[in-house]
C-alpha cells in the first residue's frame, strides 16, 4: 500500500521529493542538489534541506499503527545579472516560476505520493527574500512540502 511502512517514511519521502523535483524541472537550466553544496554551477538552483516528522500520540491505534506528518524543506533560488528594477523582477519571476513548476508537479495525479513513498505530499509554507548580490539580484525561497505517512507494524 502506498505510503505505509514498518518504520519512519522520512528518508523515502525525501528521496521521492528529490525525484519529483528532477522530473518537474527536466529541461530547465537549474542545479538540483540533494543538499545545498555551496556555489551553484548555473544561476538557478534547488536544494533539499531539513527533514522532520511529527507523530501525534493521540492517533496511535491499539495495533501500534501511527501517522507521521513529514515536513521537507526545499530552497529555490535564482540570480540575474544587472542592477535595476527589471533585474530584480526577473530574479523574483524566475525563482517563483521554478517553485511553481515543482508545486504543480507534486500536486498532479499520482505524483502526490512521491512514488508511493507517502500517502500524500502537498506544498506547505514558504518565505522569500531577495537582495543585490555580486553584480546582480538574487532571490531565495525557503519552501516546505508536507507529507503524510503511516507506520504500521
Amino acid at each position: 500500500m502506498s505510503g505505509v511502512s514498518p518504520s519512519t517514511g522520512v528518508l523515502a519521502a525525501r528521496i521521492g521529493l528529490e525525484a519529483a523535483i528532477r522530473a518537474a524541472l527536466d529541461g530547465e537550466a537549474v542545479d538540483i542538489y540533494a543538499g545545498f553544496l555551496g556555489v551553484p554551477e548555473t544561476t538557478d538552483w534547488v536544494a533539499l534541506g531539513e527533514a522532520n516528522a511529527d507523530i501525534d500520540p493521540a492517533n496511535v491505534s491499539s495495533r501500534r499503527q501511527l501517522d507521521e506528518r513529514i515536513t521537507l524543506a526545499v530552497n529555490v533560488g535564482a540570480w540575474v545579472a544587472g542592477n535595476d528594477d527589471d533585474t530584480a523582477r526577473a530574479a523574483w519571476d524566475r525563482a517563483f516560476a521554478l517553485l511553481d513548476l515543482i508545486q504543480r508537479y507534486v500536486r498532479t495525479g499520482d505524483n502526490t505520493t512521491l512514488g508511493d513513498a507517502v500517502l500524500w505530499c502537498l506544498p506547505g509554507s514558504f518565505d522569500a527574500d531577495g537582495d543585490a548580490y555580486s553584480g546582480g539580484f538574487q532571490v531565495e525561497i525557503a519552501a516546505t512540502f508536507i507529507c503524510s505517512h503511516r507506520v504500521r507494524t
